[in-house]
């Protein structure tokens, strides 16, 4: 049996399955489930079209391979850029074993493009030979790269490269109903309400949130804002950071309702010792309020976007739905601004934002017409974003095919284009609208102005944002009437 651990590096490797042995589609069968059960697995099994040796046939066979939808394929219109996306692509979802069926079907360029694709990321390239034509030319290409000439037999192919068991569903204890009561009785209503086995388990929540609270701001030193020594530093100075954080790190990963209306209740608590009031309206949020809290990026909608090949509508859209915000300001991003493992997305430099066009007027209720004009809220470029760890093979692959294009680190992170001179601001929107039509998504923050939705009050047009859409909002309180008030230990529940 040939042992992997003796080869140095990735390098192309031939699968001599001549006699088709049934060993061989056994495993491929395998492969093919657990790509269907969406089990973690970093092998790619690649079918290529019969017939279909040009570089776009073999761009799209891997495209459909890595879950684009086919249909969508053929929507997007790619053309001549399907292989420059499939690169885009792999590089992005972490692949390392790349497996070529039928390889003996592929004219010796395409091959030539597999093994030079599989040296530039650093995977390992499998190709399953199972035709009569000769392996000459192949393992010459092969030597050619660099490359030593290894062929295996199919039967050592499970033992060399072997497959993750199918992943099992898990079975987590449900979460009670939990009381409607306000954060300053919220605890004591779960002491109350709840079984003591759910309450512990609500409590240790609770706390675990009031400490993480408490530790966050205790990274924001009051004392460098004032030699008064109040318990905060002013809510204008850690405004977008705090918003931030409740955003990415705090409250919108929870993907449960229950859990995250826990964790806003000990937030809520927390950082009103902290002379800051995290207002909560939950009556405009419909039945389940707390369904509301958690965020609109989850993992379900990640791997729905995964299905589409443009990286820049994915990458957009996926920012959209993380900001619940319009994708106005998405061009003030620069190529640089995004961490090199597309965690983090960098606020860009300071800059100025054009004024908002007023060409058009409607009417309100009282008859006087009214321009029409942005709402005032958060903006997608005024602080960094941390991207849920879900969706950063997303933008990774818009990083890897602005990266392809030769972007500098000054260079917008999104082009326009018909025009890459001109803001991606005109045709971002747009394109952001289309890409959530097509997963049957329609977010309010998305609808064209004026929206029927939410200008209805007097015609006054929505104001977008992460913490609008929870019926969220951050109130400076009395600093110096808080600083009186007692003040728990920190990681002690108020």
């Amino acid at each position: 049996m040939t042992d992997r651990r003796l080869w140095p590096h990735p390098q192309p490797i031939i699968v001599d399955d001549r006699h088709h042995t049934r060993a061989t589609q056994h495993y491929l069968h395998r492969l093919g489930t657990l790509h269907a059960t969406n089990t973690p697995c970093p092998r790619l099994l690649v079918r290529p079209t019969p017939g279909g040796g040009d570089e776009l046939t073999l761009g799209l066979d891997i495209l459909a391979a890595l879950g684009k939808n086919p249909e969508g394929l053929r929507h997007d219109k790619i053309g001549g850029t399907g292989w420059e996306l499939a690169r885009a692509w792999l590089t992005a979802t972490g692949i390392t074993d790349l497996l070529i069926d039928r390889a003996n079907t592929l004219p010796p360029g395409r091959i030539a493009d597999l093994i030079a694709l599989a040296d530039e990321i650093g995977m390992w390239l499998w190709l399953i030979w199972s035709g009569e034509e000769h392996l000459g030319p192949t393992m010459k290409l092969i030597i050619d790269a660099g490359h030593p000439d290894q062929v295996i037999r199919p039967q050592d192919l499970p033992d060399v490269l072997p497959l993750p068991p199918p992943a099992r569903p898990e079975h987590r204890e449900p979460w009670p109903v939990l009381p409607a009561a306000d954060f300053t009785t919220f605890r004591a209503a779960c002491r109350r309400h709840l079984t003591p086995r759910a309450f512990a388990r609500a409590d240790d929540l609770y706390r675990a949130t009031v400490a993480h609270v408490h530790a966050w701001m205790a990274d924001h030193d009051p004392r460098q804002y004032d030699w008064l020594a109040l318990p905060s530093p002013p809510l204008t100075d850690i405004g977008t950071d705090l918003t931030g954080w409740l955003r990415d790190t705090h409250l919108g990963p929870v993907t449960e309702g229950a859990p995250a209306l826990i964790v806003l209740r000990a937030t809520q608590a927390a950082l009103f010792r902290h002379a800051i009031l995290l207002r909560w309206t939950p009556a405009t949020l419909g039945p389940a309020p707390a369904a509301r809290l958690p965020g609109d990026l989850t993992p379900a909608r990640a791997r729905d976007l995964a299905t589409l090949a443009p990286t820049d509508h994915v990458a957009a859209t996926a920012l959209s739905l993380h900001l619940n915000l319009p994708p106005t300001h998405f061009g003030c991003f620069r190529y640089g601004d995004l961490a090199a493992d597309a965690s983090r997305l960098a606020a860009p430099p300071p800059h100025d934002h054009p004024p908002p066009p007023q060409g058009r007027l409607f009417y309100s209720p009282t008859g006087e017409p009214t321009p029409l004009t942005a709402a005032e809220g958060e903006l997608a470029c005024q602080g960094p974003i941390l991207i849920p760890p879900h969706a950063r093979p997303l933008l990774a692959a818009h990083q890897a095919l602005r990266r392809r294009q030769n972007a500098g680190d000054d260079e917008p992170l999104f082009l326009n284009d018909h025009d890459p001179a001109r803001s991606p601001a005109t045709a971002l929107p747009q394109r952001t609208i289309r890409t959530c039509a097509r997963l049957n998504l329609n977010p309010p923050w998305l609808h064209r102005d004026p929206c029927k939705y939410g200008a209805d009050v007097g015609l006054t047009p929505r104001s977008p944002g992460w913490l609008h859409e929870r019926a969220l909002a951050l109130r400076q309180l009395d600093r110096d009437l808080i600083a009186r008030l007692t003040f728990p230990p920190v990681g002690e529940p108020p």
